[in-house]
């Protein structure tokens, strides 16, 4: 009952007007209207405000700018306040390859004579000879060639050339080398860069050797087709294989051969799998059996390293009792006592230990810990066996030492030198770990540097750099001789900067001026809301 009550009444209240015959709608809608023009003022007053609060932010900004354009310390050139933005001068040297200078505050005299008797220098020092070995290699021991793991890449000054070693069986550094008219590596590598790349046998090693020190010279494995037999039978280094393609038999060639080292209590022993004819495989299962076999024969017990197939797809497992295993392709670089990548020159990436057992006076002494010290000016830096030449050259560059220590692969030296001119030397001291010696370089090879020497109008002085200031003239000194400074006072320049302060002060002014005297209509007010729908 009170909900039909409550629906009359509302109903009665919509058709009032019509009932009694009054707009009652219009009429609430034009008392509401009385209401909101003191709202619509207030907005009003709120936009006009902002408005103004706009304008004064721009004449603010306009006035910081001028500010920072014609009065920062921070720019002392156009600094209206400063005495640089009226001391300009135009220079000329009558001898420019000798001294140029520049003029500005302080300047006494617009012309003076410089002789120029000796130049600023740093104290610097460099390696009196190459510093790296020859390329050589590990001893070679026996080894034998069937057709596959026969080719490697030289590289001599970006020149790359493959050298195939002949099937054989090789007992020793003297019997691969060859007598150099054989067909063997002595020939080959003669042939192959025209005697600027030798070969010989240095006590049961190869070595290998350039015309110039300044010669470089690599040493890559080649994986020809063939010889990566663990690629042919879709397996990693660790024994994870993937899918192989049986569409047509599998033939493994005569000769082609892995090696599978297996580590067990802490001892890893290596065997090479080789195929001693052609072999045919139909699918994975039967290349999974005879690896199997060859493994367990090579080993001389089974469970060592156990292969399985599955979806074509071969792996790889330790057998119990076997901590790891690992697989690798044999390859003639390591046959010949290389590893693949060595050089005759230092790399930035070789370790302060790899950079000891190079050097060709013989290796640096490291501490029980792994590591030397070096004193340079007095000031310690500490080097480990594991940081890489690049990181230790950043440690010496990088120390409060002062100086800049770098490594030159085209020269094959170490250099040295201070990070400012002037008289005194650098001071080293490798506290024993034999480093200094072992490149070369020795404080009897550090050159003192030495302070500028001149006379300005007669009168004998000194600095420390080749760029000084005297009497407000800022000399540039390039070369011993003698010229002449003249100054003259650039007006134009002067006139222009004083032109440009007074044309953006004028532009300021105006818009602050335009801004006061700007009238306002009172009349337009900012549209409401009403107003901008209409």
């Amino acid at each position: 009952m009170a909900s039909s009550i409550s629906n009359m009444y509302s109903s009665r209240l919509r058709i009032t007007g019509m009932a009694s015959g009054l707009d009652t709608e219009t009429m609430v809608q034009q008392l509401m209207k009385v209401e909101r023009m003191k709202v619509d003022r207030v907005k009003q007053d709120r936009d006009l405000l902002g408005w103004r609060r706009d304008n004064y932010r721009e004449i603010t900004n306009a006035l910081r700018s001028f500010q920072d354009e014609f009065f920062s310390y921070l720019k002392p050139a156009n600094n209206m306040r400063s005495l640089s933005s009226y001391s300009i001068y135009s220079t000329t040297s009558t001898n420019p390859s000798v001294a140029t200078a520049a003029g500005g505050v302080g300047v006494t005299s617009t012309s003076h004579t410089i002789e120029v008797t000796g130049l600023a220098k740093a104290s610097a020092g460099s390696s009196t000879a190459a510093v790296t070995k020859a390329l050589a290699g590990d001893a070679v021991s026996s080894f034998n060639i069937d057709g596959y793991n026969k080719t490697l890449t030289i590289n001599y000054n970006g020149v790359s050339k493959e050298i195939a070693i002949p099937d054989g069986s090789y007992t020793d550094a003297a019997s691969v080398l060859g007598n150099g008219t054989d067909g063997k590596l002595k020939q080959l590598v003669q042939e192959a860069f025209n005697g600027s790349v030798t070969v010989s046998d240095v006590g049961g090693k190869l070595q290998f050797a350039t015309v110039n020190a300044s010669d470089s010279l690599n040493i890559y494995s080649t994986s020809a087709t063939g010889d990566n037999l663990l690629s042919t039978l879709g397996v990693s280094s660790t024994g994870v294989g993937t899918k192989l393609n049986f569409d047509s038999p599998m033939v493994i060639k005569q000769g082609m051969k892995f090696e599978v080292t297996a580590v067990e209590g802490g001892v890893a022993t290596t065997k090479v799998i080789q195929w001693a004819a052609d072999s045919t495989y139909n699918d994975a299962s039967q290349l999974a059996a005879d690896l199997q076999s060859k493994i367990d024969a090579a080993f001389g017990t089974s469970g060592k390293v156990n292969v399985t197939a599955a979806d074509n797809t071969l792996t790889f497992a330790a057998g119990a009792g076997v901590e790891s295993f690992s697989l690798a392709n044999s390859d003639i670089v390591r046959d010949l006592g290389f590893m693949s990548g060595d050089s005759n020159k230092l790399s930035s990436d070789d370790t302060m230990e790899e950079v000891s057992s190079r050097l060709i006076n013989g290796g640096i002494a490291f501490d029980a810990s792994g590591k030397f010290t070096l004193t340079i000016n007095n000031t310690n830096i500490e080097v480990n066996k594991t940081d890489t030449l690049s990181s230790f050259l950043s440690k010496v560059n990088n120390s409060a030492a002062g100086v800049t220590l770098s490594y030159s692969s085209y020269t094959d030296t170490f250099s040295i030198a201070a990070k400012e001119t002037g008289a005194g030397t650098i001071s080293i001291n490798d506290n024993g770990s034999g480093f200094f010696s072992k490149i070369n370089l020795t404080s009897a090879d550090i050159m003192a540097g030495a302070d500028a020497s001149f006379k300005i109008d007669g009168i004998a002085g000194t600095r420390r750099t080749n760029s000084f200031t005297a009497d407000g003239v800022t000399y540039n000194l390039a070369s011993i001789g003698t010229t002449t400074i003249n100054l003259t006072q650039n007006t134009d320049e002067i006139y222009n900067k004083i032109k440009s302060f007074v044309d953006k002060y004028n532009e300021v002014i105006g818009k602050i001026k335009g801004e006061l005297t700007e009238k306002h209509d009172r009349n337009y007010l900012p549209l409401t809301e009403d107003e901008k729908a209409s």
